[in-house]
């Protein structure tokens, strides 16, 4: 059975503390006190668990728009081991308990926290079980939607690490710290590859740490530069790890908090090697073309001057030269050979 809650619904209490008993100051009257608290209670008594709401439990009913008495039901029912246990004598015990929508098109179903704590006689018996209703239908929600948002955010995470691992191109988050340290959190597959270290000698290590000086002293400057501008700096660096020289093109994009403050930092290094190893090789060859070119010229004027040379110590003992050019099908004669043959 339910009732509204009046002065005469509390069993008997004591005026001092004892033991699980509840103490009230002389002068109170507990039942009216709780009958007029804004706090929503039920009270569950006697053999027949009989039960009765004051005005603000009503309240909160009406607010979800379920009626006192289906409400007062359906959580004494779904409390049913909870109010148990405080007849039984356990000091309080709660329970989440979610109530069906009062329609078809209500979003969520109201969710409602039942705090059960028994009431003792003189004597020390359990007389009634006061339970405190606790609206956290907001809480509840909150939470479920904070758990898809978690949810989503792993199902993304797992979508980036797919692209982060899989990457040809070298990715690493470094984390910014306090006297211009820089701490690596982490880095892709590629970054392992292309440099021959392992993930034991790069995750959790400073900057500095990992890439050797000169280079660091370039890298250094350039953070400074990413941190002051707030953009974004690209560089070509040549770094020597364990598997060799490495040249890169590499980008820093500093993260910013809402403050302005730079708290990370992304890098990318796009490895190069191959390119300036062939832009390497081919100026060495047009190098060698052009020493080749020069020398042959060199020969040709040589070939010319000893030919001039040769031409005029003929005509200067009388005799003539015949000069036959197969691939030109030509004939030149030197003036003393035009001399000679008419």
């Amino acid at each position: 059975t339910t009732r509204a809650m009046e002065a005469d619904s509390l069993p008997p209490q004591p005026s001092r503390h004892s033991g699980a008993c509840l103490a009230w100051p002389d002068g109170i009257d507990p039942g009216k006190a709780l009958a007029d608290t804004r706090v929503p209670i039920m009270l569950i008594s006697g053999a027949e668990r009989a039960v009765s709401y004051n005005e603000s439990c009503i309240e909160l009913a009406h607010a979800h728009g379920l009626a006192i008495d289906a409400m007062s039901h359906a959580l004494q029912e779904a409390g049913r081991d909870c109010v148990e246990a405080s007849f039984h004598g356990s000091a309080i015990g709660s329970r989440a308990i979610a109530l069906p929508a009062p329609d078809a098109r209500a979003n969520a179903c109201p969710w409602f926290k039942l705090s059960c704590t028994p009431l003792h006689t003189e004597a020390g018996q359990v007389a009634a079980v006061l339970c405190v209703v606790m609206d956290v239908s907001t809480q509840v929600r909150l939470a479920q939607r904070l758990g898809q948002l978690e949810d989503a955010a792993r199902a993304r995470e797992t979508e980036y690490a797919i692209v982060y691992s899989n990457m040809e191109e070298v990715v690493y988050h470094a984390v910014v710290e306090s006297g211009e340290r820089f701490r690596f959190v982490s880095v892709n597959h590629a970054f392992y590859k292309a440099t021959g270290v392992s993930e034991h000698d790069v995750v959790g290590k400073f900057v500095h740490e990992v890439i050797p000086e000169p280079s660091y002293s370039l890298v250094l400057a350039r953070y400074r530069e990413a941190i002051a501008t707030r953009a974004t700096v690209q560089w070509e660096e040549v770094t020597d790890y364990p598997n060799g020289r490495k040249v890169g093109s590499v980008s820093v994009t500093p993260v910013l908090d809402a403050f302005g403050n730079c708290t990370d930092l992304i890098g990318t290094v796009h490895d190069i090697t191959a390119r300036k190893n062939s832009e390497d090789a081919l100026r060495v060859a047009n190098a060698n073309l052009e020493r080749a070119g020069e020398e042959q010229a060199r020969l040709a004027n040589d070939l010319r001057v000893s030919e001039q040379r040769l031409a005029f110590a003929l005509d200067s003992t009388g005799e003539g030269e015949r000069d036959g050019n197969s691939s030109a099908n030509s004939v030149r004669d030197s003036p003393g050979c035009r001399a000679i043959v008419g």
